[in-house]
């Protein structure tokens, strides 16, 4: 999927220089996703792309460690994306 490949490349540029968060950090985690013209989906399934590429670029070591989720969807037809804020729980 070419959309996971952009993510985690995003994700890996923005992350560069720190640590991979690993075991023992509890986090809280919001995702906000923005919907082009004819994206529909349930709101429960925004937050697994997410998360996956979260691992995947190694910002997170695993999704274990999310202890809260808060996902959200949004409509934005000039800029379809997807915002990701990642805190200590």
């Amino acid at each position: 999927m070419a959309w996971k490949t952009d993510a985690v490349r995003q994700l890996k540029e923005q992350w560069a220089g720190r640590e991979c968060i690993d075991g023992g950090i509890e986090l809280s985690v919001d995702v906000v996703s923005y919907l082009g013209k004819r994206q529909r989906t349930d709101v429960d399934n925004l937050a697994a792309g997410p998360l996956d590429s979260l691992e995947k670029a190694e910002v997170i070591a695993n999704d274990y460690w999310i202890k809260e989720l808060y996902s959200r969807r949004e409509k934005d037809t000039d800029n379809p994306r997807v915002e990701i804020v990642l805190r200590k729980y």
